[in-house]
């Protein structure tokens, strides 16, 4: 590490993609610091052999190491995709739900594909804790990308309300369906229970309509065409 703090690197570039790494991980941030390498870019693998809580985790990391230490660690969560499939339709073995792989996607696509260093940044978008973070993973990727919006119209306590108030195993029901396509989703019959929650899901972000046109139209549903990206 002596050798390559004396190069111009800025920032310097290292991987956690295990959680089991962590006290290596950390003992290598330190060891730049000691050297005086203070900004780093960290990639982060996920949907490989990790759990969603392993992502969640080794984000956290970060944040505290940049508050121990005074530097600034940038995440880049990466999706793992194997190299012999020529779509991104993989979904690692312990993340379940290719939902909770589509809200991470929205997540990024607010933050620009980074996890910058900040507490109060890492927790509006990926939760103060594990139970806060699974709660935004199961959210409606309009309101992950609007969060301000649909929060301050109300949209977002009325479906935290509706969520809460289900079982876990209605709450797995609820995710396994959510993570079909919009389009697939439109079709498919709407089990009673899940009648007030599902419109959530087929909202449509107009920046214009109150909560309660918004709820008198089932939440603006998605038209056939409309689609978002990683919706395959």
């Amino acid at each position: 590490m002596a050798q390559l703090a004396r190069l111009a690197i800025r920032p310097l570039r290292i991987a956690f993609d295990d959680i089991k790494l962590k006290d290596v991980y950390c003992n290598a941030v330190r060891t730049a610091f000691r050297h005086k390498i203070k900004e780093i870019s960290n990639y982060i693998l996920f949907n490989y052999m990790d759990k969603p809580e392993d992502l969640y985790e080794r984000l956290r990391i970060n944040i505290e190491l940049n508050e121990e230490l005074g530097i600034q660690i940038f995440s880049f969560p990466m999706r793992f995709s194997p190299i012999d499939r020529t779509d991104r339709n993989h979904i690692g073995v312990h993340w379940k739900y290719r939902k909770y792989l589509r809200a991470v996607s929205a997540i990024l696509h607010v933050t620009k594909g980074v996890v910058a260093a900040g507490t109060s940044f890492f927790e509006a978008a990926f939760g103060k804790t594990q139970e806060e973070y699974f709660e935004i993973l199961a959210m409606p990727r309009e309101m992950i990308i609007h969060r301000y919006y649909y929060r301050d119209n109300g949209t977002t306590a009325r479906w935290r309300e509706l969520y809460q108030s289900l079982t876990e195993e209605q709450k797995d029901r609820l995710m396994q369906m959510v993570s079909h396509t919009v389009g697939e989703l439109r079709s498919m019959p709407c089990p009673d229970e899940f009648k007030e929650i599902l419109p959530f899901y087929l909202l449509k972000y107009s920046g214009e309509e109150a909560l309660a046109e918004v709820v008198g139209k089932q939440l603006s549903l998605l038209e056939d065409g409309d689609t978002f990206d990683d919706e395959s």
